[in-house]
């Protein structure tokens, strides 16, 4: 426990620096009191991270409510105003985790997400410009920018302004500052993890504008241009920082308009940042979305009772926790406390902060948020999935977080639905002994969107097409598709004299008669076939199963079809090796082939008799003798062992064997796949041969060609079935 307390509490300063720079640029560029970023820093490390279950998040102001919280003060008027909303916000989060909507987050769009994470970082920039520039915010040097624009008139007198308000110093500093923040990213050891770049930034510049003090006065950063932190000498100068919701607002609609929008941005920016950061940890253990939803509403409650800003998950502070090793949420807690601490001892130190360093921080975190490398990902995913982004980041710039958040749902709504009914309705030509059926596989969800789709579909099949709908992996319909369906059958298919069966509809679709459709081999269809047509069978079911295209089969169905009698196509006689499910490899019905299965696919007078059986009085028009690639009982026989029963096995390989003398001695070993399976070949040839010349029954079937008997080999890699020639008629 105590390790755990000393690691936690190293880890904690170097959140600490990361945070301070971080929360007061966020409150600077939020247009509030710097007070309150460092307030709601500390709500965020002590309490929420007392209550959350997670031990590697960390809470605090996030950069992604920054145009959230200027839009709410400059709509409701005061930042009081918004202390209510921010209040309002925290109770809905609060309730949102006890009736556990914490799984919300995953039905986001992530393209509406990266679209406000990305105008974000736009609107970060922009705003901090004229402070990295110098500029003293007494007047708005973008405001007649935006007019000049919409008149669309060429108009320089904002970036004349903007030029004649540059301050030298201030410059100079945010320069120096994006130097330090991209050579100290890039630095290769340790010392960058303790010590981030943004506080070294701090501690630079600060030291650079003293020195402009002494050494360059004209350079130098008056108050105007430094970090505007209150001073604070005791506990009662803190407490006077405090501000409180103005209660008599309760009534104003627009509080809850932005109570539910801070809630909802909050809610999924900290779902979404404690998702990453738990994958950028190696602890297995996934913490409560819904504790966490309570234990984020429950900080935000406070932050708005005392005057903060709003409280997510920070990726960037969460990231630096799993980093540096925190092994409990210790580290959170302890990180809020310090910066609580700097707020009654360091004020002074603080209001020494160049704002332009802080511009500069937060001009490099919105370019993370923007840069050109997240157009380009976007775009590579397709332009359906661009739209939304685009048309999310574009409406937020032009009009405001809701409209554009709004604009890009709509967006991914309309797409949804456009997919949707261009779905592609899956068709499967399934070949039998007695034809052709063409089997219609509806989706999982069918509705009115697929209507045109499915009616153009049924509708461009020829006449005397055998038509399955199967709906067995669908779980709902819609009325008019049933009513669709039901229309074809009974009017539109009699006209086209096409056979239409249904199978998997259940109530309450029983609207839809259920047609008996056995597909199994009855006597008839086994006596019209020839041998070669039995063996185009068994070539285009070995081709479906390649493909993953096998005929969707009701067996318990063919079950009590075939209980009264079997049929079968073929005979295959094959090796008892677990990779070779003939019924599968060559997509077969029950009660479609017998099956001899001895290791090595050996031929023997009981295999020889179960042959003559199947072909002279069930009828089979085909013997196939397979072998397969990398066959154990193979190897065996080359590697001549003949332990008690082996013996037998080995012994009518070993013709084989004899016969396969291509390659020279040395390499003639089990070690040799390609002299392995070169045998496996020559002992189906010649196994085919033997039952050939052994079965007088056999022999007159294929003499007469009622029989086929061929020989095959199948690859336990690729599922491939290669045949050779029929073995001919011996005349």
């Amino acid at each position: 426990m105590f390790n755990t307390i000393k690691n936690d509490f190293f880890v904690s300063i170097v959140i600490c620096l990361i945070a301070l720079p971080l929360s007061l640029g966020i409150a600077l560029a939020s247009g509030v009191p710097l007070f309150a970023g460092i307030l709601t820093a500390v709500i965020g490390g002590v309490i929420v991270g007392m209550l959350s279950g997670s031990a590697i998040s960390v809470s605090g102001p996030a950069a992604g409510m920054i145009t959230l919280v200027i839009a709410a003060i400059s709509q409701l008027g005061s930042f009081q105003a918004f202390l209510l909303a921010l209040l309002f916000a925290g109770i809905l989060q609060i309730i949102m985790g006890f009736c556990k909507a914490g799984v919300l987050a995953n039905y986001m769009p992530s393209n509406v997400i990266q679209g406000l994470i990305t105008a974000i970082g736009m609107i970060i920039i922009i705003k901090q410009i004229p402070l990295a520039f110098g500029y003293d915010g007494t007047a708005n040097p973008w405001g007649s920018m935006i007019d000049a624009y919409q008149g669309m008139a060429l108009d320089l007198t904002p970036l004349l302004y903007l030029l004649k308000h540059i301050h030298l110093g201030a410059i100079i500093i945010s320069i120096i500052t994006l130097i330090l923040l991209i050579l100290w990213s890039k630095i290769p050891t340790n010392l960058a993890k303790f010590l981030p770049g943004a506080f070294i930034a701090v501690i630079v510049t600060t030291l650079i504008n003293w020195g402009f003090s002494r050494f360059a006065p004209s350079l130098y950063l008056d108050d105007q241009l430094l970090v505007r932190v209150p001073k604070i000498n005791s506990v009662q100068d803190l407490l006077s920082q405090l501000q409180f919701p103005d209660f008599s607002l309760w009534a104003n609609g627009q509080i809850y308009i932005f109570a539910l929008m801070i809630m909802a941005i909050a809610s999924l920016e900290t779902l979404l940042n404690l998702e990453a950061a738990e994958q950028l940890s190696k602890q297995t253990k996934r913490a409560s979305r819904n504790r966490e939803l309570v234990a984020q509403g429950i900080g935000n409650s406070i932050s708005g009772l005392l005057g903060g800003l709003p409280i997510t998950s920070v990726i960037i502070r969460s990231s630096a926790n799993v980093t540096l090793g925190a092994k409990s949420k210790l580290s959170a807690i302890f990180h809020g406390l310090l910066l609580l601490v700097s707020l009654l001892f360091i004020t002074s130190w603080l209001r020494d902060i160049p704002l332009a360093t802080l511009a500069m921080i937060l001009i490099f975190t919105g370019y993370k948020l923007c840069r050109f490398a997240v157009f380009k990902a976007m775009y590579q995913n397709g332009g359906l999935y661009f739209i939304p982004f685009i048309l999310t980041l574009a409406g937020i710039l032009i009009w405001s977080l809701l409209t554009g958040i709004v604009i890009g749902l709509i967006a991914s709504s309309l797409i949804i639905l456009y997919r949707h009914s261009i779905c592609h309705i899956t068709q499967v030509e399934e070949h039998y002994p007695e034809g052709i059926i063409t089997r219609i596989l509806l989706p999982q969800s069918v509705t009115f969107l697929h209507k045109k789709m499915l009616a153009k579909t049924l509708n461009s099949y020829p006449k005397k097409t055998q038509l399955l709908i199967d709906a067995c992996g669908t779980n709902y319909i819609d009325h008019d598709v049933v009513e669709l369906l039901k229309e074809f059958k009974e009017k539109t298919a009699p006209t086209k004299n096409i056979t239409v069966n249904f199978e998997g509809f259940t109530p309450p679709y029983e609207d839809l008669t259920q047609d008996s459709i056995i597909r199994v081999t009855g006597i008839d269809s086994q006596q019209k076939l020839s041998p070669e047509q039995v063996l185009s069978i068994l070539k285009e079911g070995n081709q479906r199963f390649l493909l993953n295209q096998q005929i969707h089969r009701n067996y318990p169905q063919q079950l009590k079809a075939t209980a009264d009698g079997q049929h079968p196509l073929a005979i295959v006689l094959t090796c008892i090796d677990s990779r070779v499910p003939v019924e599968l490899i060559f997509d077969l019905s029950i009660g479609d082939i017998f099956v001899s299965r001895i290791a090595g696919t050996v031929v023997s007078e009981d295999v020889i008799a179960g042959m003559e059986y199947a072909s002279h009085f069930a009828g089979a028009k085909l013997i196939v003798v397979m072998g397969h690639t990398q066959c154990g009982a193979i190897g065996a026989a080359i590697d001549s062992i003949k332990d008690e029963h082996l013996q037998s096995l080995v012994e009518k390989i070993e013709p084989a064997i004899a016969k396969e003398t291509d390659l020279p001695t040395e390499k003639r070993t089990s070690q040799n796949k390609d002299y392995v399976n070169a045998v496996m070949r020559r002992h189906v040839y010649l196994s085919a041969e033997h039952i050939y010349h052994e079965s007088q029954t056999i022999r007159t079937l294929v003499n007469n060609q009622q029989l086929g008997l061929i020989d095959a080999y199948y690859d336990i890699q690729t599922g491939e079935v290669k045949f050779n020639a029929f073995h001919q008629p011996k005349i």
